[in-house]
């Protein structure tokens, strides 16, 4: 409803949760149809990239330079276009390009971290929309790390036997669970108001 009031911040955030959807339900659609949908994951994961990395570049004044941001976002695209062509990645796992994206994601949000306590002018920091981002991205990629890396790995054992295919469904669904926690950190982010800085106050001569 608040859509045309939200910060460009937050726009990016909301395209992001939006997005999402949209593909949750097309990829399910896809197994059903076609009984693989990894192209859509391979596009969700890339313009995932692009809208999160927009919510920091937005949402934090200069953490980000505009050159590393546009920078960081082709070169996001074109190292998945990359292993999609080269490593004949369109339908099969996108294992590399998605544990790029965690490593790359964690990345930003402990950098945000480290300016945030550098520089302590935001007054109640754990208040803001870009400090619950950032622990999203922790709680989600960081815990998800280990599964996009051997994802294609899974894949493969999977095929080999239904007790395999039902550990990889075990392992498979630390990702489900994450999900909950990022899209209610999400939510949480969403809630918060504009952040305060820290009032500076100049010492007199005597």
């Amino acid at each position: 409803i608040k859509i045309k009031s939200l910060t460009r911040d937050r726009q990016f955030l909301f395209a992001a949760i939006c997005f999402g959807i949209v593909s949750e339900i097309a990829m399910r659609v896809a197994i059903k149809i076609w009984g693989n949908n990894m192209p859509i994951a391979h596009v969700y994961c890339l313009v995932e990239f692009c809208l999160l990395l927009s919510v920091f570049y937005h949402g934090s004044k200069g953490l980000i330079p505009k050159k590393i941001y546009w920078a960081g976002m082709i070169g996001f695209v074109l190292a998945g276009l990359t292993d999609m062509i080269v490593n004949g990645s369109l339908w099969k796992g996108h294992s590399v390009i998605r544990s790029l994206e965690s490593i790359l994601l964690i990345a930003i949000a402990l950098y945000y971290f480290f300016d945030l306590l550098r520089h302590m002018e935001i007054l109640h920091p754990e208040k803001t929309f870009l400090f619950w981002i950032g622990v999203a991205m922790l709680v989600y990629f960081g815990g998800n790390l280990l599964v996009f890396i051997y994802y294609n790995h899974f894949q493969q054992i999977a095929s080999q036997s239904a007790k395999a295919k039902e550990l990889m469904l075990q392992i498979v669904f630390i990702n489900y669970v994450l999900n909950i926690f990022l899209y209610t950190l999400y939510s949480i982010a969403l809630l918060c108001q504009k952040s305060k800085t820290i009032p500076k106050f100049s010492l007199s001569q005597p």
